[in-house]
């Protein structure tokens, strides 16, 4: 991993939704990689991305 990459990913970022096909139910995910995390999570487990929560 590059230092660029490695400083980008502690810029927090808000999560993405992630949609699931059988419920239609929206899941926050990770705005890097993609992969589900849960509400509260400060970084990605998979790939370390920091994560924003703060409504403005």
């Amino acid at each position: 991993m590059q230092n660029n990459e490695v400083i980008n990913k502690n810029i927090q970022k808000r999560p993405i939704a992630i949609v699931t096909y059988t419920s239609g139910e929206q899941l926050p995910g990770c705005p890097t990689c993609a992969r589900r995390i849960s509400v509260g999570q400060r970084k990605c487990d998979n790939c370390g991305q920091a994560i924003f929560w703060k409504k403005s």
